[in-house]
């Protein structure tokens, strides 16, 4: 018998324990999901400051675009693995998209703070990456522009003026690449920011 109820008492465990668990997941997905909006809402509307302090890297590949409707800016450290932050090949994909779909012209920015420029350059130089990607040595624009941490929000799709209209990554998320060709176009939308 009382080996009948320390198994009962164990299964009950462990059966809370998972509930638990999970209770907690669900809590700190919801508060991640709140600071993500609370941060999102504290950048759209601010003033990106690009600086002088950036240098070209591959300069010889397209040209940089002097008369955009819009600039979509990536900021990337080498904090991480450099190959799954950068997805070269996404971006490439979604940079032919914008030009061949959107009536706006769209330029690219790609900002870097790597460790090493030598790793940048041979990722560069592997995808045959020709568009341009600019080198941020003592992370000025990380500093300046209050840039979160979290991967997903170190994009801004900015207006002319510089000033950020959405965040998000729209290589992570189609949701969010939607919403930047629906401010591109100019749709109305009552959507303030995404993530």
């Amino acid at each position: 018998m009382n080996l009948d109820i320390r198994h009962t008492f164990k299964k009950k465990l462990t059966y809370f324990s998972f509930a638990v668990i999970v209770l907690m997941l669900l809590i700190t997905s919801c508060n991640r999901k709140k600071d993500r909006v609370d941060i999102i809402d504290k950048l759209v509307g601010t003033e990106v400051n690009l600086g002088n302090h950036l240098v070209e890297m591959n300069g010889n590949g397209k040209p940089v675009l002097k008369n955009y409707d819009y600039q979509i800016v990536l900021y990337t450290d080498s904090a991480g693995c450099m190959d799954c932050a950068f997805d070269l090949e996404s971006w490439r994909d979604l940079m032919k998209q914008a030009d061949t779909t959107l009536s706006k012209k769209i330029d690219f920015k790609f900002i870097f703070h790597p460790a090493a420029k030598n790793q940048l350059q041979s990722l560069l130089i592997k995808s045959n990456f020709e568009y341009p990607v600019y080198i941020d040595y003592d992370n000025h624009f990380y500093k300046e522009n209050a840039v979160p941490e979290d991967l997903l929000l170190q994009c801004f799709l900015i207006d002319k003026e510089n000033k950020i209209l959405a965040v998000g990554n729209p290589i992570y998320r189609s949701e969010v690449w939607n919403y930047f060709k629906t401010i591109i176009n100019g749709e109305n939308t009552n959507k303030k920011s995404s993530s």
